[in-house]
């Protein structure tokens, strides 16, 4: 017996009608279909049936059908207002359930109707509180939504992340081993109430300033990163069990000297802090330890489990002799580092001397990392050329298997543009489009330099149509983001569709000239719900893209967003660079790191050449490239 059968078109129905009753799983996404076909929903031998991404509506004939042993039902975004009342065929085989994406809100739906339902998927719909749920269930992935109560019930995983909550919210499910709270505007304090079994807490993306455990003394996960925390959490040292502990982007500044009672910790995340360390004991199974851009840090011995160390952009380290080789030891831009006579050099290549920074040993070349057998491993660069005087550029396929992106850089008087694209699903988007703004650009936008703010937005507006209808009218199957920049004088605009990104770099400051088009920002995923645009649990529309906007990808959603935004801005006379990359760069890497860079090495090429080198040292697995762009000041 055939056990899945993929339908395209309501063509295939008829096409494949023998044999219908062989297959057990069927897979009818994205074929716009605006009812339910009465051959697939009789067939009573179905167990798996994916209905998503179609413009069904109503499923009446669903719910009134006869399917006694359908354990999966996929109907995300399927433009579901409500479901229809009464306990279908299916309610007592029914596993898992997907309605992702859809508009439920009024009326929400009695889900106890599922006797042995196990995992309900309901993100990004409308509910105002967890509708009822089956004491059966174990998993409930309730993203984007709000809530106030967690009920009491069997639950093991629930994901509230991004959603909206009560100020004072409650957990009554006493039974979660996973619990996921990030990105949910938690402020102050916060106490984890009693979750006994409770193993992998996420915390991260809230305004946390200290938290207390009541009794989740088995926990192995701990995410609390991007909070604010201002001191090392006390209540850390009571959870016995805890292997991972990312503690990033917050405010500490002191934390205990002895870590050794912190017994099983494998993974701890320091970094982003404000730490003057005394010499630190080290949990005795460590593996990984991050504690780069913090003032002072010191290690009083490293433990044999240790095999990464990133201490990179701190002002001071003080590093021990190394009992085992590292697999990775990263020392970029350390303002000075102090060690031991007996310290084992890593490698054998000579460093640059680099402005600010001091690095006796030949140990700590940026561009180089480490394998398991101390060999050094380098990244293959595609480009790393000077475009013009004050223009370079790096770019490489990184651990991608193509090179997928394309640049620009163009004078047309007295106005320099540059420009850097990353094509997804091919290459052809990309050099399609910068060779069409390669022309455009001129004679549309220069002209507006001397006109409005209004008039040079709108001419930069043109520019990205004209690039869109031209990849239509060449019926290019891919797509691409883009991120374009011009400069005359002291006035400068930035047009941008997509997760390329843009960074004005001063002497003081850095200043985002944009911000990414990602269904997970709330803006942009509220544009895309209203025109119904599909985005799946993954954060993907129509389940594959994860940008909300760019140029091409008519295959998708018929064309997505292509309006870009736009930003005129005001050069100061501090400013130093402005840098320009694809998500395989700012993905992996820090603007603190780039605002260093840039002051320190002036040169653009080699500039670009180390951002490169950083971003694929942090582990991007995506192409790289990027643009330095010197401004004349």
């Amino acid at each position: 017996m055939e056990e899945e059968l993929v339908i395209e078109s309501s063509k295939d129905i008829i096409n494949n009608f023998k044999k219908l009753s062989k297959v057990k799983s069927f897979i009818i996404s994205r074929c716009g279909l605006i009812c339910i076909p009465s051959l697939i929903v009789n067939l009573n031998q179905m167990t798996s049936l994916d209905l998503s991404s179609n413009p069904i509506k109503s499923i009446e004939s669903l719910w009134s059908s006869y399917l006694p042993n359908l354990k999966i039902l996929n109907l995300s975004a399927c433009w579901l207002k409500r479901l229809p009342i009464g306990c279908p065929s299916f309610g007592n085989s029914l596993h898992s359930l997907f309605l992702n994406g859809n508009f439920l809100e009024k009326d929400p739906p009695n889900f106890s109707i599922f006797s042995n339902l196990k995992c309900l998927y309901l993100v990004g719909n409308d509910f105002v509180d967890v509708p009822c749920i089956p004491k059966s269930l174990e998993t409930l992935d309730f993203r984007m939504n709000s809530f106030e109560n967690l009920p009491e019930s069997s639950l093991q995983v629930f994901d509230g992340s991004y959603c909206s909550l009560s100020i004072h919210f409650n957990i009554f499910s006493h039974q979660l081993t996973s619990l996921n709270l990030s990105h949910v505007g938690i402020f102050g304090d916060f106490i984890v109430p009693p979750l006994p079994v409770l193993s992998y807490l996420y915390l991260q993306h809230n305004t946390i300033s200290k938290i207390v455990f009541q009794n989740s003394r088995r926990i192995i996960e701990l995410d609390l990163s991007y909070n604010a925390l201002s001191e090392f959490p006390s209540s850390i040292i009571k959870l016995p069990l805890l292997r991972i502990l990312s503690l990033s982007h917050n405010a500490i500044s002191t934390i205990p000297r002895d870590l050794s009672v912190l017994k099983h910790v494998e993974s701890l995340d320091l970094s982003h802090n404000l730490l003057i360390t005394p010499r630190l004991i080290l949990p005795p199974r460590i593996s990984s330890l991050r504690i780069s851009f913090n003032f002072s840090v010191a290690f009083e011995i490293f433990p044999p489990s240790l095999k990464e160390l990133d201490a990179s952009f701190c002002s001071t380290a003080t590093v021990p002799p190394l009992s085992t080789p590292l697999q990775s030891l990263a020392l970029f831009f350390v303002a000075a580092i102090a060690f031991s006579d007996r310290l084992k050099p890593i490698a054998d290549e000579p460093i640059d001397n680099v402005d600010g920074a001091i690095a006796p040993f030949s140990s700590f070349r940026g561009s180089k990392r480490l394998d398991r057998n101390n060999s050094t491993i380098g990244v293959h660069t595609l480009m790393n050329d000077r475009l013009s005087e004050n223009i370079g550029c790096s770019a490489t396929s990184g651990r991608s298997t193509k090179y997928e992106d394309n640049f620009l850089c163009l004078e047309y008087d007295g106005v320099t543009f540059v420009g850097v694209f990353d094509g997804h699903v091919g290459h052809e988007a990309a050099y399609v489009s910068a060779e069409t703004f390669s022309t455009s650009l001129g004679p549309i936008v220069t002209p507006a330099f001397s006109q409005t703010n209004r008039d040079l937005k709108r001419a930069i507006r043109r520019s990205f149509c004209l690039v869109n209808d031209e990849l239509r009218r060449r019926n290019v199957k891919d797509g691409t983001t883009a991120v374009i920049i011009g400069v005359k004088s002291n006035k400068g605009v930035c047009g941008h569709l997509g997760d390329s990104l843009a960074l004005l770099v001063t002497k003081e400051t850095s200043i985002w000239l944009t911000s990414p088009h990602r269904p997970t920002e709330k803006t942009e995923y509220a544009k895309l719900r209203r025109s119904n645009k599909s985005v799946a649990s993954d954060w993907r529309v129509d389940g594959k893209l994860g940008i909300s906007r760019s140029l091409g990808d008519f295959w998708c959603c018929d064309g997505m967003f292509d309006t870009p935004d736009v930003k005129v801005f005001d050069i100061p006379n501090n400013a130093l660079s402005i840098v320009l990359g694809c998500d395989g760069l700012w993905d992996y890497i820090d603007e603190g790191v780039v605002c260093t860079i840039i002051r320190n090495v002036r040169d653009p090429v080699k500039a670009s050449h180390l951002l490169q080198d950083y971003a694929f040292a942090s582990g991007s697995h995506d192409n790289i490239s990027l643009i330095v762009y010197n401004l004349n000041r």
